[in-house]
């Protein structure tokens, strides 16, 4: 902790007042001289976290290969993936083909699900898998 102290004390910002979008806000200005201050927002970020942060919603995203870490905001506190465009799509459609099951109708596989009506030919039936289609051997 002494560490961190020392490097946010060493940083120069300041506060300046700005427009965005026809709005007034009030922005945290870093001057960069060197190397080190370049990491003074990232030390900030990092203090503001220890002190205020409830660590219960601190995860690890659910996702098969993912190795990142989040901080879930969400209302009920369920997020279970990093970004829900990513993993979460990856899981989600895993989860899908997981439960389409395929069964073999008149030589070909048909998806099981209801309301499903996709149709895949069988294997050995003249057709081969080339990259995401069907295609005619």
């Amino acid at each position: 902790m002494d560490g961190l102290n020392t490097f946010l004390a060493d940083a120069i910002s300041h506060l300046e007042l700005g427009t965005r979008e026809r709005r007034i806000n009030l922005e945290r200005v870093y001057v960069a001289r060197d190397a080190r201050q370049f990491l003074a927002p990232l030390a900030e970020a990092i203090a503001e976290l220890l002190a205020n942060c409830d660590f219960d919603l601190v995860r690890h995203c659910e996702g098969e290969s993912c190795v990142l870490w989040f901080y879930d905001r969400t209302k009920g506190h369920r997020r279970r993936w990093c970004t829900a465009e990513g993993c979460g799509t990856r899981a989600r459609v895993a989860a899908f083909r997981k439960a389409c099951v395929r069964v073999k109708v008149n030589s070909r596989l048909r998806c099981n699900r209801p309301h499903c009506h996709r149709i895949y030919p069988a294997v050995g039936d003249g057709w081969k898998w080339q990259g995401k289609l069907w295609q005619d051997a």
